[in-house]
């Protein structure tokens, strides 16, 4: 890292920006070359779920090589300048890494990542038809390197 007074590396404080963003967003690798694409998430323990239909390029591409990078960011503020554009710049709090992903078959362990995802974007607690679980595949994804930074924000 350039900045490395940006950066974060505290486990906590990651988890603590993670659960702040809204989106994630993923690459992976396949045979046509890089693919990247935005999902709804949510993270516990330093691992972070997502789902997906069980068909399709993203799946696919996961079963084929199961290395992936995602990066995600949230209290983006555009800091703007008269003088030059240059001088512009933005505050924010940023996640970026790398790790595999890995189906869950087990199904209450696909139950309990589908609530994390849930509870990532709302309070409430809604129950999961039996179906939607078997149409739908949950990855976990498990950090091999993660890093946090920030930008124009104070720790």
């Amino acid at each position: 890292m350039r900045h490395a007074d940006r950066g974060i590396t505290d486990p906590v404080k990651i988890e603590a920006i993670l659960r702040k963003c809204e989106l994630l967003h993923l690459a992976m690798t396949g045979p046509e070359g890089p693919y990247a694409l935005t999902v709804n998430f949510g993270v516990r323990g330093g691992k972070l779920y997502f789902h997906s239909a069980t068909t399709g390029k993203k799946t696919a591409m996961i079963e084929a090589d199961p290395r992936i990078a995602f990066c995600a960011h949230t209290d983006y503020e555009p800091v703007r300048s008269e003088e030059k554009a240059c001088k512009w710049s933005a505050k924010y709090h940023s996640v970026a890494g790398q790790g595999l992903a890995r189906f869950l078959t087990d199904p209450q362990e696909k139950l309990a990542a589908f609530k994390v995802i849930m509870a990532h974007h709302t309070d409430l607690d809604l129950p999961f038809e039996p179906k939607t679980l078997d149409r739908t595949v949950v990855v976990e994804i498990t950090p091999a390197q993660i890093t946090g930074m920030r930008k124009g924000y104070e720790e």
